[in-house]
């Protein structure tokens, strides 16, 4: 069962996050657009999620798979899990989510939603892609773009590989990318567009919670793009070795954050009474992250201390 929707509309302005951005050197992979990829094998543990959320910074004029576990892209097939990409042909201007998920006896669902796209301009451009079990949807540098999808179920299991930079159809390489991709990110749940904006210009620790894979590929040298959530580290091209399949190590210039008020959860504006209860939520648990805010691996008193200590508006 295929099911289809084309959202128009985009819409770019930001401000859900107090930050401060600082221009940092760091590094991301090339891509040419004909034969680069990075191969992460079957990730198994990177499936069957009731949630998900996909995170990746792109640099782009013409587009192509940002990252893909999808076997047959054009025809739903029982071997294939999820999919995002840009402009690929027929989808001139649109960014493609595509997810199978099984809403029950033993239909799989195709679900594609197809949003307008501001990301081929050859500037950097965050994309999200999200699921919370009942819905899908994109966001733009922070923001949703165009509309959303209604879908069920888990998102179907399969033995095939996970890839950046490419994927198939029916069976054959294709949608190579061309251009830069850095910071790529899985999430075992779906993130709301204030987590998204809060920190899509943040270098994560991997300990997050939910993050179940993190390659920041700024590693700049070497075969090998690492994770730093889990273990599904891949490697440039078809083969361990460097060949003509690699994408290249390329230095860039990259607005990277700092937080001025992590202590804002919901990120409006203001430390309240609605995050104090976020925090309470998490009592006990080892986030990594806002609301972990002396980094010590759990959410406790010090963390309680700091909130209230910072209670009000936002700098």
């Amino acid at each position: 069962m295929k099911r289809t929707i084309l959202a128009l509309g985009v819409t770019l302005s930001l401000g859900l996050a107090s930050h401060a951005l600082a221009q940092v050197i760091t590094f991301a992979l090339d891509f040419e657009g004909v034969d680069d990829f990075v191969d992460f094998g079957d990730t198994s543990d990177l499936e069957g999620m009731d949630e998900i959320t996909i995170e990746a910074w792109v640099k782009t004029t013409a587009g192509g798979t940002v990252l893909s576990k999808f076997t047959h892209l054009q025809n739903g097939s029982l071997d294939d899990s999820y999919n995002l990409s840009i402009n690929l042909p027929g989808q001139d201007g649109f960014i493609r989510w595509q997810l199978d998920t099984d809403s029950g006896n033993g239909i799989i669902d195709d679900n594609i939603l197809l949003v307008a796209s501001p990301a081929r301009t050859d500037e950097w451009h965050h994309l999200a892609a999200t699921y919370d079990g009942a819905t899908m949807r994109v966001l733009v540098d922070g923001e949703l773009v165009g509309g959303t999808l209604a879908a069920t179920g888990p998102i179907n299991t399969n033995d095939t590989p996970l890839y950046i930079a490419r994927s198939f159809v029916t069976g054959e390489p294709a949608h190579f990318f061309d251009g830069l991709i850095h910071e790529v990110r899985v999430w075992d749940r779906a993130r709301s567009e204030c987590e998204i904006a809060a920190d899509m210009n943040a270098t994560l620790t991997g300990r997050e919670n939910g993050l179940i894979a993190y390659w920041p590929m700024d590693e700049g040298v070497g075969q090998e793009v690492a994770d730093r959530a889990g273990m599904n580290h891949g490697h440039l091209g078809a083969t361990a070795d460097p060949d003509t399949d690699d994408p290249v190590w390329t230095k860039i210039i990259f607005p990277h954050q700092t937080l001025l008020c992590p202590w804002d959860l919901d990120c409006d504006g203001m430390v309240g009474i609605m995050d104090l209860l976020d925090l309470l939520a998490v009592w006990g648990t080892n986030t990594g992250s806002p609301p972990d805010f002396d980094g010590d691996g759990n959410v406790g008193i010090v963390d309680f201390l700091l909130l209230l200590a910072n209670w009000g508006a936002c700098p």
